[in-house]
């Protein structure tokens, strides 16, 4: 019996184990992800602040990390840590976290920056000094910083001062970056005072200037030009750019200028200096040729300027310069505005002139074609050429006789189109004329009466209709009446266009030929309504014709029920659909075949005589009421069906009868209403 236990044991743990085998392959096949770290923040690579902040991400988060600076001691931080008073030179900071759980090896993270706080050193600058007459100096330069603590040059610049020299040397002038990289060639202004000097700037931004070097005077025999570029003005001032000497010549010296270009002339193209009126400068006036044409402004013209002497230091010594030569013509359309006067289109002899002409001379001929809206300008078109550009030419104007109903008084105009060679005056835009027009024209209609009386059973009565004036568009007219029920358009609108609105359209009346007795003899309203939306003259513009109205009924008492609420799959003798949900209704109109003869109303009651349920309405009292006022006029009454909570055949049978006999008027009082109306009633599921 033990041994059987123990079997039983050993076969249970096999079994269990082998059972949880794939689990236990599951979970090691889901081993968590490694944690991470990664610095974010951090300062510079090199850096003049002596304080240094770091922030670090780590995943997932909450995961223990330790950091430590440079060779201190590992300690636990969170995620960011800030290190103050730090010594110049290199500094290393690491974050570290456990790459699984928290055992195992460390993920280390590390940055490497540099403090430095000291400016570079060996800033240095050669090049050769004193007087001098070149045109430029070679220098050499270097800079240097402190290998152990320093963070590197990153730059080293060459600069120059400004300054004059009239004799001696005086203050100098700001410095400016003259090269980067040495050696270096750097330009000499003549009569300059100058010195050089070298500026290093290492990676962490400290800067280190070296002392100027020897100063360097330049003095070179040139001619001083002041006074360029110079400006002169068609019909006003002159130009007048001045030539001195740098120096004293040993012999007279003689300075001719030559002037570029036609817009201009020199009034004086030379002048000499001597020992005794060298510094002195001399005027060169430039005068601009003031012309008519409307020309490029300002026009930049180049001036030289060459000496000659016998003193070889002076002889074929120049200078240039320049002078803007501005235009005073500006090249215009003026329209010389017409009087003060109303053009008509009843009268093509009233008119109106202007006048036009240009403001300055053109290059080639200008053409004008005048467009003309509202108005007839003549002539068509004016041509102005170099020689009558200045001559005013005149322009009629009259008004331009339409047939539209225009605005009274309306605005024509005149508009200009204008072409040339000349690019000053080629499609210039000219401000269009505007002239005042007396309109002419009234919108209306015109209706005729070819037959003044429609009969019932006989002949139409007929109008024609057109419009008085050309509309902008075409108009539709709508032809009603006042008993529509009696008396139709044939046809009931009419169509007239820009091209045949003034010819007459017919329109034959009919009266409506039925059963009912109704005044003999009555006068009907015919009204013509215009529908054209954009052409407001005629859009909803009405007129009226009467015309006399027979009728051909006996006098006959009697109730007309027409079924008006028929669904197409129902005949309209019956029976029709209901549904007690009331989702399905049907309609009777009902009036009078005769008006009552006592004067007294007509009552006409409905009778449900099943399931039936109705409403009226043109009537609130439970009944349809007709008077002499309203006895042809159509009565509505709905038919629904019941809601009961009785439970009937899917569709069982309904109907409804018409009943007279509470009328007060005698006749209508003992007229038997005979038809019964039935319906199929769907019951509620």
């Amino acid at each position: 019996m033990l041994r059987f236990s123990r079997f039983l044991v050993l076969v249970l743990t096999v079994a269990l184990g082998a059972a949880f085998v794939p689990a236990a392959s599951a979970a090691a096949a889901k081993k968590p992800k490694p944690n991470v770290v990664a610095i974010a923040a951090k300062p510079a690579a090199a850096t003049q602040l002596p304080t240094a902040r770091f922030t670090w991400k780590v995943t997932p988060k909450k995961t223990p990390a330790q950091c430590v600076l440079d060779k201190g001691k590992w300690k636990a931080c969170t995620t960011k840590i800030a290190y103050a008073k730090l010594k110049d030179g290199p500094h290393t900071f690491q974050v570290r976290v456990r790459r699984s759980g928290r055992t195992g090896p460390w993920v280390t993270r590390k940055y490497t920056w540099r403090v430095d706080r000291v400016a570079p050193t060996g800033a240095a600058v050669s090049y050769a000094g004193g007087p001098s007459a070149a045109t430029a100096v070679a220098a050499t330069f270097s800079g240097g910083d402190d290998g152990k603590l320093g963070s590197g040059v990153a730059s080293v610049r060459l600069e120059q001062s400004s300054g004059s020299f009239t004799g001696a040397c005086g203050a100098y002038g700001s410095f400016g970056t003259v090269a980067t990289a040495s050696p270096a060639t750097v330009a000499l202004a003549d009569g300059a005072c100058t010195q050089l000097r070298v500026v290093a700037t290492d990676t962490a931004g400290n800067v280190a200037t070296s002392a100027p070097g020897p100063v360097i005077s330049i003095e070179r025999s040139d001619l001083v030009l002041a006074g360029s570029p110079a400006t002169a003005t068609e019909g006003g001032a002159a130009g007048a750019p001045t030539i001195a000497l740098s120096s004293a010549p040993a012999a007279a010296v003689t300075v001719t200028s030559t002037l570029g270009g036609s817009g201009a002339t020199l009034a004086t193209t030379s002048r000499t200096f001597t020992a005794a009126n060298w510094s002195t400068p001399q005027s060169f006036p430039i005068v601009a040729t003031d012309d008519a044409v409307d020309e490029a402004s300002p026009v930049v013209q180049g001036v030289t300027f060459v000496a000659s002497s016998s003193d070889a230091n002076w002889n074929g010594e120049a200078a240039a310069g320049s002078v803007s030569v501005v235009d005073n013509d500006v090249a215009g359309i003026t329209v010389i505005p017409p009087a003060a006067q109303v053009l008509s289109e009843a009268n093509p002899l009233t008119v109106q002139t202007f006048s036009v002409v240009l403001t300055s001379e053109p290059t080639g001929p200008v053409t004008i074609t005048l467009g003309a809206a509202q108005v007839v300008a003549t002539p068509s078109s004016l041509n102005f050429t170099a020689a009558t550009w200045s001559t005013p030419q005149v322009v009629s104007v009259r008004g331009l006789a339409d047939d539209v109903d225009e605005a009274n008084p309306h605005t024509g105009t005149v508009t200009f189109v204008v072409a040339s060679s000349d690019g000053a005056y080629a499609g210039r835009v000219v401000v269009p004329v505007v002239a005042s027009i007396t309109d002419d024209d009234t919108a209306g209609l015109t209706v005729a009466i070819t037959s003044g009386t429609a009969t019932e059973g006989g002949a139409d009565a007929g109008i024609t209709v057109r419009l008085d004036s050309q509309p902008t568009r075409s108009v539709t007219l709508n032809l009603t009446t006042s008993v529509p029920a009696r008396l139709v358009a044939a046809p009931t609108s009419v169509t007239f266009t820009t091209a045949n609105w003034n010819v007459s359209q017919p329109v034959a009346l009919q009266a409506v030929d039925d059963l009912v007795q109704q005044a003999p003899s009555v006068n009907a309203v015919v009204t013509a309504t215009g529908a054209a939306a954009g052409e407001p003259h005629y859009h909803l513009l009405a007129t009226t014709r009467n015309v006399s109205l027979v009728d051909d009924d006996a006098a006959a008492a009697g109730v007309e029920i027409v079924p008006s609420g028929a669904t197409a799959t129902f005949s309209m003798a019956g029976p029709w659909p209901l549904h007690e949900d009331q989702s399905v209704a049907q309609t009777f109109d009902v009036r009078l075949t005769a008006p009552p003869t006592s004067g007294d109303h007509v009552n006409i009651d409905v009778i449900p005589l099943e399931d039936i349920a109705f409403q009226f309405q043109a009537s609130g009292s439970g009944r349809l009421q007709f008077h002499d006022g309203n006895w042809d006029d159509w009565q509505t009454v709905t038919i629904t069906a019941l809601q009961d909570m009785v439970a009937e055949a899917g569709v069982h049978p309904g109907s409804i009868g018409f009943d007279a006999s509470q009328s007060g008027d005698p006749t209508y009082a003992s007229v038997t209403i005979s038809t019964v109306y039935d319906f199929d009633i769907t019951d509620m599921p």
